[in-house]
């Protein structure tokens, strides 16, 4: 489903010139959860943002999906986030004025689809991560792990080949935290795919496979199942 070969990926900032990868690759299976480790300043965002076409690559290339990120104009890229990758942050990054299953059917939404056929949909999903009650609450009257199962059922709206989280749980109580990590690795039993960059050793192993980076290449590989 991902398979990343001989990344790199460089900042200029004035004078200084940042290597965030150096030649890092990485492949995952359909269906398979991989979580990504590294100390701060190893590549773990950087490669996780390349993954998704949320930035390009210097070097090497970046094939999800079948699609070779490289070679898809601006619209197609723009398309292939929108449909084809879910994404789920640290601070969960939901809108504020729309209610939870607004906010849920707001990829499809951004879509061009009608509201009363996509709405079914988000309250399958927010029932499915146990929000069913929440329908009407906007994120204000919402705690920080009903926020994150929003974000969650949010990037499942479009039905999507691969999930990218980036520590979705780093905001969250343990508790909190633990049902958010089984509701994603629940996700990989229909077939979705999961890449997860967490620093939580706990949070790492319920994946499949973890897979270590530093200094902007991939360290080691271990799997998990």
């Amino acid at each position: 489903m991902i398979v990343a070969s001989e990344v790199g990926k460089t900042y200029e900032r004035g004078e200084l010139t940042v290597h965030a990868l150096q030649g890092a690759s990485l492949e995952v299976g359909s269906g398979e959860f991989c979580s990504i480790m590294g100390p701060s300043g190893s590549g773990k965002s950087t490669l996780l943002h390349l993954l998704g076409g949320l930035d390009s690559a210097t070097t090497g290339s970046v094939v999800v999906d079948g699609h070779d990120l490289a070679t898809l104009p601006d619209d197609d890229l723009t398309k292939f986030r929108r449909r084809r990758v879910g994404f789920v942050f640290q601070f969960f990054n939901l809108l504020p004025a729309l209610t939870a299953w607004e906010n849920a059917a707001l990829p499809l939404m951004l879509d061009g689809q009608r509201m009363n056929k996509i709405k079914p949909r988000a309250v399958e999903l927010l029932e499915r991560v146990g929000l069913g009650d929440r329908l009407e609450h906007k994120p204000s009257q919402l705690s920080g792990g009903q926020l994150q199962r929003v974000a969650l059922a949010r990037a499942l709206m479009a039905d999507p080949a691969v999930l990218l989280a980036d520590e979705p749980t780093g905001n969250l109580d343990s508790e909190a935290g633990a049902e958010v990590l089984a509701l994603l690795r629940s996700c990989t039993e229909d077939g979705l795919t999961v890449v997860m960059v967490t620093h939580d050793q706990n949070a790492a192993a319920v994946g499949h496979r973890v897979v270590h980076l530093r200094d902007g290449r991939v360290h080691s590989s271990e799997s998990i199942r």
